[in-house]
């Protein structure tokens, strides 16, 4: 007998990160914007910007062009270019990425 297995587990797929992300002056503003262009990059799956925290929660697609310098790219192009630096970054399992409320 023979057992057939598929590959259909979304999460085999994803790969997460955690940003320090420094320079944000509010939520709606400055955390708003960041997360914005992170959902319009092709390969973000979820994007979760915490303006208290000054950190970024960010699931993406592994088997598409994004990597690391990508994604710290996108944060810190947001706004002026100039305003937002990522001062620190992990990868991260997917399913550690807290949920929001």
């Amino acid at each position: 007998m023979d057992i057939k297995v598929e590959a259909n587990d979304k999460n085999l797929s994803k790969q997460a990160a955690k940003l320090s992300i420094d320079g944000m002056m509010c939520a709606i503003g400055c955390a708003s914007t960041i997360e914005k262009n992170l959902y319009k990059t092709e390969g973000i799956v979820s994007a979760q910007i915490e303006f208290e925290s000054k950190t970024g929660w960010i699931i993406y697609d592994s088997i598409s062009d994004l990597n690391p310098q990508s994604l710290i790219a996108i944060v810190e192009k947001s706004g002026d270019g100039k305003t937002y630096k990522v001062s620190a970054f992990s990868n991260i399992n997917p399913l550690k990425v807290p949920l929001k409320d």
